[in-house]
């Protein structure tokens, strides 16, 4: 029993790290209908960024942070400015094609200014641990829930309490009625871009200190990000959230039951079986037309 409760709190701590992901990605797709597959890049580079502000720079650790998730944000408006902005109103598929031609630069350029092998990123706890019955938990996995729920918490404040996030509801679900009724779009697309690459920062940095950072790490985050939200329903908040916390405990229960060498393909055939029955996700949200 103590063994199945240890799992199933490493499967939320991880499937909290995939939330985060599909988070960041959806909140792209919901406000400004563009897939931006250089997302898992951001997410790369708030690791790096944390990395060069603690460790290189030498800076406190939660000063590093919040610089490293500065960085990030003011880097998401940089990307809506000489990317994003331009794409508007473009053809999907050459968004798409932009975006992962991004991705690779930014890959390239993460490798060549950090090296191609993983570098460490210290994290607020160490090695320390809570022990609940025999039940080992790491500080940082908390860390890493309480997160999720925070960032939950300011999404739907911003989003049902503030002019702004009323506006970009408004343009996420109607976007020509929201530009003739004289929403500022062009500003509501740059605050969704630094948004999502703040969200995409802050899983970086809270990954770091568990798998190391790495220049190839954006690949697999946006992988599993991309997994999860199909997973929960493709276009929904709920289903980012709901389709990474199982994805985790999938995850980790065929890690530990099955294999280890499967558990990434076991997780993925699931998702292949739930798709089958459910195939808008498991929150049976359609595709909007303009995604």
């Amino acid at each position: 029993m103590i063994n199945l409760l240890q799992n199933l709190f490493a499967g939320i701590s991880i499937g909290s790290i995939y939330a985060l992901i599909g988070l960041g990605f959806i909140f792209t797709v919901n406000g400004v209908g563009i897939i931006n597959m250089a997302h898992g890049e951001v997410v790369m580079l708030g690791g790096f960024f944390a990395v060069a502000f603690t460790s290189t720079l030498g800076l406190p650790l939660v000063w590093g942070y919040l610089l490293a998730l500065l960085c990030t944000v003011l880097f998401g408006y940089l990307l809506n400015l000489v990317v994003f902005r331009p794409m508007i109103n473009k053809p999907i598929f050459t968004v798409m094609i932009a975006t992962v031609g991004l991705s690779m630069t930014l890959q390239c350029v993460a490798m060549n200014v950090w090296g191609a092998y993983a570098v460490e990123l210290k994290g607020p706890f160490g090695s320390s641990v809570l022990n609940l019955g025999g039940v080992i938990i790491p500080y940082q996995y908390l860390l890493l829930i309480g997160a999720l729920v925070v960032v939950l918490i300011l999404l739907s404040f911003f989003f049902n309490r503030t002019i702004t996030g009323k506006q970009l509801r408004a343009m996420s679900v109607m976007p020509d009625v929201a530009r003739l009724l004289g929403a500022p779009t062009k500003r509501l697309t740059a605050i969704t871009i630094m948004i999502s690459c703040g969200i995409a920062g802050l899983t970086g940095i809270l990954m770091g200190p568990i798998y190391f950072v790495t220049y190839a790490m954006g690949s697999v985050a946006i992988g599993k990000g991309f997994t999860a939200i199909v997973l929960g329903g493709f276009g929904k908040v709920e289903g980012a959230v709901l389709g990474g916390l199982l994805l985790g405990v999938i995850e980790t229960l065929l890690a530990a039951y099955v294999s280890p060498m499967f558990k990434d393909g076991f997780a993925f055939l699931v998702l292949v079986v739930i798709l089958i029955f459910k195939p808008k996700g498991l929150l049976g949200e359609a595709v909007s037309q303009r995604v």
